[in-house]
Order: structure tokens, then C-alpha cells, then sequence
């Protein structure tokens, strides 16, 4: 495989090897590298149910607080200005 993609890339082997190296390090995959048969073995990954819910009240959290600030402010702001005519 990695013979392929330096044939495309018009590197050598072991550049592509590295190339792909950090490729998978630097995007954070779970997956390792097979040298012997020059593929990449993939894994999948299984996020805890727990912590996909906890995350998506995080971010329901903030966009909540975002919406309420957005209508709260502008109508305090019309309230301080009503005052002060």
C-alpha cells in the first residue's frame, strides 16, 4: 500500500511511512502501522455513553446561556435608556 501512495506522492517508502506516521499522531487516531504488510490498522472508537450525554449538556449548557444573554443585555439596555429619558 505504502508503495502505492509513494509511487502517487513521487516519495520514497520510508518518507511515506513517515508521512503517514504522523499523519495518525498528529489527528489523534486510534490506529497503528503494520510495517511488515504496509497497512494501516484502524481501530474504532467507542465514546462511553456517559460522556457523549455529559458533553452534549455542556454544550446545551453554554448555548443556553448564550441565547438568554443575547435577549437578556438588549433588553436591560432598553430598560437603562427608558430610565434615563
Amino acid at each position: 500500500m505504502n508503495s502505492i501512495l509513494a509511487d502517487k506522492l513521487n516519495m520514497r517508502y520510508d518518507e511515506v511511512e513517515l508521512w503517514i506516521m504522523n499523519l495518525v499522531r498528529s489527528s489523534k487516531l486510534d490506529a497503528k502501522i503494520d510495517s511488515v504488510s504496509g497497512t494501516l490498522i484502524m481501530r474504532t472508537n467507542h465514546v462511553n455513553v456517559h460522556e457523549q450525554i455529559i458533553e452534549s449538556m455542556k454544550n446545551l449548557d453554554m448555548r443556553t446561556y448564550m441565547l438568554a444573554k443575547s435577549i437578556v443585555e438588549p433588553a436591560q439596555a432598553a430598560q437603562q435608556a427608558a430610565r434615563g429619558d
